[in-house]
């Protein structure tokens, strides 16, 4: 498992502590989500003897991204007005 992002920074310490599992950081100069970073990886497994076709690649992310998390928090602030509406009898638009 080869991890890359802007995430790893965040989460670097805990992956170390709990992983139990082979993995590696991405070296800094291929750290973020773009076409060289996928070249990297084909590199390894091509060193490993792993073939994966670009439809079967999957990338896990540990997190969402940011404009993943402000919309939900967006979502999650009107929901909270609508319910707030209702329950002061108003109509919800």
């Amino acid at each position: 498992m080869i991890f890359l992002g802007d995430g790893v920074a965040v989460y670097r310490e805990k992956l170390e502590a709990l992983l139990t599992i082979p993995f590696s950081f991405a070296p800094a100069h291929v750290n973020r989500q773009r076409a060289a970073a996928v070249g990297a990886l084909a590199e390894v497994y091509y060193k490993e003897g792993k073939i994966q076709t670009a439809e079967e690649h999957e990338p896990e992310y540990l997190r969402k991204s940011q404009a993943e998390r402000e919309r939900a928090e967006r979502e999650s602030v009107k929901h909270a007005d609508v319910v707030k509406k209702q329950e002061n009898g108003e109509k919800s638009e």
